[in-house]
């Protein structure tokens, strides 16, 4: 029987660590000297190609595993030392950008990403929210008086009347936004969609702000040339206690209850390209589509979860992917009514300008970028046990099958995630 591998010294053994460091842990084998090692790059044919990625985690870890399969298949690749706020913008000639398309979609239409309700609208509505109720106790004697809590000031929590403003962007509408925006910028425009065209996703999916066709954008304009297969979608994320108390399963049991909660957004949201904006939207329509007013909000530069058990934070809204889900027994809400916003990690550029091959290899990629790849791979690139981003994505791509495993490896037979 193979001994258990062990874990690298210089890996610290965290509570993600237990797990982790048996998945990815490597051992010396028995191969045979003077074979030909399978995991060996093929040898470069084409011409080089630049990696540029945005600031979020998910693009950072996709951008390293796009550029060693690239490497591997036999094109040179050069990666971007530091995030690009607007990586997509560099995009074109031999320069792919990994590009998270709800940031971007953010950036330059953020009101048809989070369609809010019109102010007369939102008006009526709060003239019609029940003033709560003092709470009262069941007597224990039937002929006593009513009980009342110490606390005078106790209340119901009264759910709110919540405003009919449709479903946020779905992967299909933020699309539809990033194809416009990328279109206007290749035609010597803004990003941003002009003002008069946010109107939000159409039932039909699509975004009001106009399609991609009405910017005369040059044929070999930059555009998306693979879409993971996974989605990053937001959703509220809480401990399992916090949810079980309050019976939390869905965003639609919110409404009434985040009053006591404090509440923080993910830094990449709330600070990148028009976070603020995005950032007051957001809020806006978990108040009135959700009826979850928090009583305050912050922003988190680190991942959610150890806030959450530590009870620092009672709800957080971040990527269903969270890889902290599983380890810290998180619990993440369903979204039924579409609430909350979704998007997809792409690769960006101009496909005329590369070399033949590297669209089919973006594909393999990005076609086992599922909900389980984009999870395991930011498992393997977030936390105090994070890999250093390549060996992250050799872990990645072999367990995913497009790497071959070096012969001193011991691989697991059911996998590493």
């Amino acid at each position: 029987m193979t001994p258990r591998p062990p874990v690298p010294a210089r890996r610290r053994r965290g509570r993600r660590a237990v797990g982790l460091g048996a998945a990815l842990a490597l051992t010396l084998g028995t191969a045979g000297c003077g074979t030909e090692d399978p995991s060996e790059p093929a040898p470069p044919t084409g011409e080089p190609v630049r990696v540029v990625h945005g600031p979020g985690q998910a693009e950072t870890a996709a951008a390293a595993v796009v550029a060693r399969h690239l490497d591997r298949a036999g094109h040179p690749v050069t990666v971007a030392d530091e995030p690009e706020a607007a990586a997509w913008s560099a995009a074109g000639g031999d320069t792919v950008a990994i590009v998270d398309t709800l940031a971007l979609a953010l950036a330059a239409d953020p009101e048809a990403v989070l369609p809010q309700e019109d102010p007369e609208d939102e008006a009526a509505r709060a003239s019609a929210v029940p003033t709560p109720s003092p709470v009262t106790l069941e007597p224990l004697d039937p002929d006593a008086p009513p009980r009342v809590p110490a606390d005078a000031s106790a209340t119901v929590a009264a759910p709110t009347p919540l405003a009919d403003v449709g479903p946020a962007a779905d992967t299909e509408a933020v699309r539809a936004i990033v194809d416009a925006a990328l279109a206007r910028a290749a035609a010597g425009g803004d990003v941003a969609a002009p003002p008069s065209s946010s109107g939000g996703p159409t039932a039909s999916g699509s975004s009001s702000s106009g399609p991609a066709s009405s910017a005369s954008a040059p044929p070999d304009a930059p555009r998306v040339l693979s879409s993971s297969a996974g989605e990053l979608r937001l959703a509220p994320v809480l401990s399992a206690g916090t949810a079980a108390r309050l019976e939390l399963e869905s965003v639609d049991d919110l409404n009434g209850r985040c009053g006591d909660l404090a509440a923080a957004l993910p830094a990449a949201l709330a600070e990148g390209p028009g976070g603020e904006r995005a950032t007051a939207l957001l809020t806006a329509r978990l108040d009135a589509s959700a009826g979850c007013r928090p009583a305050e909000w912050t922003v988190l530069a680190d991942p959610a979860g150890p806030a959450l058990v530590r009870d620092e934070i009672g709800l957080a809204v971040d990527h269903t992917v969270d890889p902290d889900v599983p380890p810290y027994g998180l619990a993440v809400l369903e979204d039924p009514t579409g609430v909350l916003p979704a998007g997809r990690v792409v690769v960006v550029g101009s496909p005329g300008a590369l070399d033949d091959g590297v669209e089919a290899a973006l594909q393999e990629v990005m076609t086992a970028l599922d909900e389980d790849g984009l999870r395991d791979l930011a498992r393997v690139s977030t936390g105090p046990d994070a890999l250093a981003p390549d060996e992250a994505a050799q872990y990645w791509l072999v367990s995913a099958g497009l790497e071959e495993a070096p012969e001193d490896w011991v691989v697991p037979v059911d996998g590493w995630f």
